[in-house]
């Protein structure tokens, strides 16, 4: 019946990603395209060693960092983000981001802000105004040796520091997947500092541990297992979805049976 009808289709609206209703013909074509190409910017974040740094650059409005330390592709960043690390502010984490509004190669004994003797060359990025994050991005752990690179997109969802590591469209896929189900999603990197780390080796969302590698998606829930092609990401993110939720049921079950049997 009609009502049938409707339930369905709102089914179908959960389940689904943007990409599969843009394709289904729900969604306009070229919406997602014009959101994202709001928020992928790149954006530069940059550890602060000491509250003196922390100052000088919220004050003076910029950032430095050894040109010998930069990597390929820090040209592409649109925004300085900041991450003063334990004792240089009064929160450990991420806190403020501000878009570059002028890029300079300077020696370092240029930058008077913060003296120094010394003719290293230095970048210095000049920002337009710093603006705070509505929640510092926790550390949980880990932490950012330099400097570290993500998107606007992350900087602005992202609640704790991993989640700023991830790098292929398949990491950013899972975690879009994972979001629509719980703001709450753990990660695990191969290195303590998120610029010397090379992958995620899991995530983790309430009961649920999922391990991307190898071409393919490794679901855990206690003894339950479920492995699927990673290329379901891509292909039918909406399989995936339904594939998480049934494992985080399968907890529920085990927990309600491990009761059950209790009681007897």
């Amino acid at each position: 019946n009609a009502t049938r009808l409707v339930e369905q289709f709102i089914e179908r609206l959960i389940e689904k990603n943007p990409e599969e209703l843009q394709n289904e013909g729900i969604l306009p074509q070229g919406i997602i395209e014009e959101w994202r190409s709001g928020f992928d910017e790149h954006v530069l974040v940059g550890m602060v060693p000491s509250a003196r740094h922390y100052e000088a650059y919220r004050k003076h409005r910029f950032y430095h960092i050894p040109v010998k330390q930069l990597k390929k592709g820090w040209q592409t960043a649109r925004y300085i983000a900041l991450y003063p690390k334990r004792g240089a502010a009064p929160q450990n984490g991420v806190t403020c981001f501000g878009k570059i509004a002028a890029v300079n190669i300077v020696k370092r004994s240029a930058i008077t802000e913060l003296p120094k003797r010394s003719d290293e060359e230095y970048v210095r990025f000049e920002v337009e105004s710093w603006n705070f994050l509505q929640n510092v991005i926790r550390p949980v752990g880990y932490g950012i040796a330099v400097y570290a690179m993500t998107t606007f997109n992350m900087l602005k969802q992202a609640k704790e520091l991993p989640e700023l590591f991830m790098k292929s469209s398949e990491e950013i896929a899972l975690w879009r997947i994972l979001r629509r189900l719980s703001d709450r999603i753990r990660f695990d990197l191969d290195a303590r500092y998120l610029d010397q780390a090379s992958k995620i080796t899991a995530y983790r969302i309430k009961n649920v541990s999922i391990r991307l590698g190898d071409g393919l998606l490794m679901i855990t829930n206690g003894t339950k297992h479920k492995t699927i092609a990673a290329e379901l990401l891509r292909k039918q993110p909406s399989t995936v979805f339904r594939e998480v939720v049934g494992m985080m049921g399968e907890g529920r079950d085990q927990k309600m049976n491990l009761a059950k049997s209790t009681l007897r």
